[in-house]
């Protein structure tokens, strides 16, 4: 617990919100507005932002004050979460913070609704991009058409762990009746070249601009397959299918033993058993994806 608020307390002087009020789930008075803030990676925000239409209603009493809610976010999250809740400001971080009477750490929501397992507000979708953001895809209807995204950001401390690289993932693209289509951005989009794969997997990345693109494509695909990634979030809070590659030692939202998610029903985890062994998760994939096709 220690750790966690010292943790906070940093991260609350780096973004200039000490001076305010730090909500703490009390009533709000009439005219006040909340900030919510972002906190850590794009994943995180996309996992919890599903509590904001519970804390606008409770900061409103049901409706009976009125108040304002605002979320101040990462930039390349502001255009997929101003369609998916029109009625809350969104704020781009990029931009000073406005001005507001209390703050709270959006991955602070879960511990102020006294979330549990049984309680998890998992009614997918919440989240939901305009319409005709990208253009679409060229699918193939007879096929099964997956979306894929092997690497996460390297300044993610664990992403080492986490990120699978392409090569395992290669002998998924010789599969019958299955097209690829890369949501892979930055850098490691280069892969598609590298391993010369261009006729086997579309790159997307050239459609990509921020999430709404990128949702906006997941909308139009049968399954994403995701090492543990802001798109595997993004896909699950679509309620799109998802199959989510995960490293032996996993991150406590994905829980143990469990091959679903209570966080996202259209989740389903595919977990290491050996730490690096990568090869027999790609071939518990490939050995179910045609069942999947099937079904």
């Amino acid at each position: 617990e220690t750790r966690i608020l010292e943790t906070a307390n940093k991260y609350l002087v780096e973004q200039k919100l000490v001076a305010a009020t730090e909500w703490h789930g009390e009533a709000m008075l009439a005219g006040q507005t909340l900030l919510v803030s972002w906190e850590q990676g794009f994943g995180d925000v996309i996992q919890f932002v599903r509590y904001l239409p519970l804390l606008q209603n409770r900061i409103m009493g049901g409706g009976r004050i009125e108040c304002k809610l605002i979320l101040y976010c990462q930039a390349p999250l502001v255009k997929l979460f101003a369609s998916s809740f029109p009625e809350i400001q969104i704020i781009a971080n990029t931009q000073p913070l406005p001005k507001f009477d209390k703050h709270v750490l959006v991955m602070s929501l879960p511990y102020l609704f006294g979330t549990s397992l049984e309680t998890i507000p998992n009614n997918t979708p919440y989240l939901f991009p305009a319409p005709k953001l990208t253009p679409e895809l060229n699918l193939l209807p007879e096929k099964l058409n997956v979306g894929l995204v092997w690497a996460g950001t390297k300044t993610y401390k664990n992403d080492k762990q986490r990120s699978v690289q392409l090569k395992p993932f290669l002998p998924l693209l010789e599969l019958e009746n299955t097209h690829f289509y890369s949501l892979q951005v930055g850098e490691n989009s280069q892969d598609i070249t590298k391993f010369k794969i261009t006729d086997k997997i579309i790159d997307c990345s050239p459609m990509i601009q921020d999430f709404a693109d990128t949702a906006s494509i997941i909308q139009q695909l049968d399954l994403v397959l995701s090492i543990d990634s802001g798109v595997a979030h993004l896909t699950g809070a679509l309620n799109k299918p998802v199959w989510i590659c995960l490293p032996f030692a996993s991150e406590w939202r994905w829980l143990e033993n469990r091959t679903d998610s209570p966080w996202y029903p259209s989740a389903r985890l595919f977990k290491q058993t050996q730490a690096g062994d990568w090869e027999s998760v790609v071939s518990e994939i490939q050995q179910a994806l045609p069942e999947f096709h099937k079904n």
